[in-house]
């Protein structure tokens, strides 16, 4: 678990280079696609000009203040965006008689 954390300190530190590097890494890459969604929802905190971060003494970096402890997001814009639209295709489609199963062929 260790060498998970040690990659995860690299992937936050050196950005999408440092990921590219790991992608050939199965195990991590399950382990990330765990998190997904609070991956790709999450925003960084606002950075205040003279206030240092550190993420070992900052409150969001507790367990209990976690994506995956707290109570569950939304998902992400683009996502909710791209699901509705795709329920609408579907819609029009089966409204046109087009659709899925032996009886729904034109």
């Amino acid at each position: 678990m260790c060498a998970y954390r040690e990659k995860i300190h690299y992937i936050r530190t050196e950005g999408t280079q440092r990921l590219e590097k790991l992608a050939c890494d199965a195990d991590l890459v399950i382990l990330l696609s765990l998190f997904e969604e609070e991956i790709m929802s999450y925003v960084q905190p606002s950075f205040h000009p003279g206030f240092s971060f550190s993420p070992r003494c900052s409150p969001g970096s507790s367990p209990q203040n976690s994506p995956g402890m707290s109570r569950a997001r939304a998902p992400a814009p683009y996502r909710r965006d791209f699901e509705a639209k795709l329920r609408n295709f579907y819609r029009k489609l089966e409204a046109k008689g087009y659709g899925q199963g032996p009886g729904k062929i034109k």
